[in-house]
C-alpha cells in the first residue's frame, strides 16, 4: 500500500538535522537542496517542500516543491516549481509518480510549475492532462526590476540596515536563452 509524508520547512530541518534522510536506499534530498529550500525566502513555514512515497515503509519516491510567488495588480499568486521527482526503478508501473504529482497539486491548489523536463516526465505530464504549455517567445528579455529588497536581506540579514538602497537598484539583464528572429 502506497502512503506519502509532507514535509514543510520544520520537517524537513528536523528529517535532515536527524540524518534520517540518509537511512533509505537512495536519497530522498541533499543536505544542499534541503537547505536551499528550508532557507527560500519565497516560502512561508507550512508549504509542502518535500513529498515522500512509501510502499509500506520502504522508500518509492519523492517529489520536491520549491515554492515561489509574484504580485501582479496588488495580489500575491502563490506557486511552487517542480524541483525534482523520482521514482526507484523497483517500483515503476505503480502510478506513484501520478500520486506524488496529484498530492503536489493537490498542496499547492493546482499552481505547479515545470520547466527542462525529460522526455520520460513530458510523456507522464501529458498522460495527467493537468499541464498546459506556454510557448516561448522568440527575441530579447531584459529585466528592469528585480527583488533585491527582498532577497538579500533575507539571506544576509546583516544588509537588513541598508535595506533601502536595494530597492534603488534597478538592473538591465540580457536574457541569451531566446534566439533573436
Amino acid at each position: 500500500m502506497i502512503h506519502l509524508k509532507t514535509f514543510n520547512k520544520k520537517q524537513l530541518e528536523a528529517f535532515v538535522s536527524s540524518g534520517d534522510y540518509k537511512k533509505y536506499d537512495f536519497l530522498p534530498i541533499t543536505q544542499h537542496r534541503a537547505v536551499s529550500h528550508i532557507n527560500n525566502p519565497k516560502a512561508n513555514e507550512d508549504q509542502t517542500l518535500l513529498i515522500l512515497a512509501f510502499d509500506d515503509d520502504k522508500l518509492a519516491g519523492y517529489l520536491g516543491c520549491f515554492p515561489d510567488q509574484f504580485v501582479t495588480e496588488g495580489k500575491t499568486f502563490r506557486y511552487a516549481w517542480l524541483s525534482t521527482l523520482f521514482i526507484s526503478n523497483e517500483f515503476r508501473g505503480k502510478r506513484i509518480a501520478q500520486s506524488l504529482l496529484n498530492k503536489a497539486f493537490e498542496e499547492y491548489n493546482g499552481n505547479i510549475a515545470i520547466t527542462e523536463f525529460t522526455k520520460e516526465a513530458e510523456g507522464l505530464y501529458n498522460k495527467m492532462g493537468v499541464f498546459e504549455y506556454i510557448q516561448s517567445k522568440h527575441g530579447k528579455r531584459y529585466y528592469f526590476r528585480t527583488d533585491l529588497a527582498h532577497i538579500i536581506p533575507s539571506k544576509k540579514p546583516k544588509t537588513k540596515p541598508v535595506q533601502p538602497v536595494f530597492r534603488g537598484c534597478r538592473f538591465t539583464d540580457q536574457f541569451t536563452g531566446f534566439s533573436e528572429k
